[in-house]
């Protein structure tokens, strides 16, 4: 009669040790299967105010915090303050078993198992969202962020707006998201503009062309171009003019979209070849420079002039160079060594810096210095929106 609870504490160790062990693997597994999602590397990686990147540090600063530990900045830029944020929350309870060494690929880095962790009710960031901090990071122009234009090198844009540039001039983009604006929130323009509405009513019923002269007294005015940069700065941080701005740039067919579609003509096959980098490249480089059919058909020129020269098809990021290098000649003489760093964040990873020229490594350095992979991106997975 003695040995029964004996051999009953003995089993139950032995289950213990076994669900113990169950656990261990799986969590083992869990990390294993994670995926970078953004990785600090010296350059920090900047997102909206109201991106994913944002969200995720202020939901590390209530866990830290929680756990007594210090908190870290809220400011969308990820750099060594969030990167440091993550070391010390691996010690808070609940996240230990996410702890790994410092040659870990993980290590430091925001991983998709990490923010299931950290955001169970946020979804993981996606590709066009990581895509997006990337752009943003090399624009440094959030929804709020407004500049007039008249007088500089850049007048004809007459008001730039946001992320993508949305302008009053050229493509006219200001316009058509404030229609959109109109159309989904009809009192929002009105209540915001105030006495400037009748301003907004012309430029939305004029026709698109008449933009640049239309704002050109608003500006001539310190006043109401104080008071119309600032109202048109609080629509984007509103969230019916971001949704606004979103949908002209990637559901109507007259911005960025029309870019894209053109783009993803230098890929054969691109609903089944085309990857993350292409994605996010495309993305850089259509709201940067202008995609017109005529430097489509030059960039198809050129990749096909480089297949001989290396004697195989080209790889994605071996395509991605060729077609970089084609519009740093295309674009403005002033915007060529931006745009030819920018490039570089997009094959680095597989060339290699040390397969750079030196005009390309210079231009990297001094214009970004950062990778796709910094933001989780890769050629392993395809990607076609």
């Amino acid at each position: 009669m003695e040995k029964a609870p004996q051999a009953f504490l003995i089993a139950l160790f032995i289950c213990l040790c076994v669900a113990a062990n169950q656990v261990a693997i799986a969590d083992d597994e869990a990390l294993n299967n994670s995926v970078v999602l953004f990785n600090y590397k010296g350059k920090f990686l900047w997102d909206s105010k109201w991106g994913k990147i944002t969200i995720y540090q202020r939901a590390l600063k209530l866990k830290l915090e929680a756990c007594g530990k210090a908190g870290i900045g809220v400011d969308g830029k990820l750099g060594k303050n969030s990167r440091d944020g993550v070391i010390r929350l691996l010690s808070c309870p609940g996240f230990k078993n996410l702890s790994v060494d410092a040659d870990h690929s993980l290590y430091g880095t925001v991983h998709t198992e990490l923010w299931k962790r950290l955001l169970p009710e946020t979804p993981l960031p996606s590709v066009h969202e990581r895509s997006f901090a990337l752009v943003h990071t090399h624009e440094g122009t959030d929804y709020d962020r407004v500049e007039w234009n008249y007088d500089t090198a850049d007048d004809q844009s007459a008001l730039t707006w946001g992320p993508f540039g949305a302008t009053v001039g050229w493509g006219n983009e200001i316009r058509a998201i404030m229609i959109r604006v109109q159309e989904t929130k009809p009192d929002l323009l009105e209540d915001l503009f105030g006495d400037e509405f009748q301003t907004v009513s012309r430029l939305m019923e004029k026709n698109p062309g008449e933009g640049y002269n239309l704002l050109k007294p608003v500006y001539s005015d310190e006043r109401r171009r104080q008071k119309f940069k600032q109202k048109l700065q609080a629509l984007g941080a509103l969230e019916p003019g971001r949704a606004a701005y979103e949908w002209y740039a990637f559901q109507s067919d007259e911005w960025l979209k029309p870019n894209l579609r053109r783009l993803y003509q230098l890929i054969s096959g691109a609903p089944t070849e085309a990857t993350e980098i292409d994605y996010v490249f495309f993305l850089d480089l259509g709201a940067h420079a202008s995609i017109s059919r005529g430097r489509i058909t030059g960039a198809q020129a050129a990749i096909e002039a480089e297949k001989p020269r290396i004697g195989r098809p080209l790889s994605p990021a071996e395509r991605r160079r060729v077609i970089g290098q084609y519009f740093a000649g295309q674009v403005k003489k002033t915007w060529k060594k931006d745009r030819m760093g920018r490039n570089v964040v997009f094959y680095i990873d597989e060339i290699g810096k040390e397969n750079l020229t030196d005009e390309e490594t210079d231009a990297w350095q001094r214009h970004t210095g950062r990778r796709a992979s910094d933001y989780g991106l890769s050629d392993i997975r395809k990607f076609y929106p």
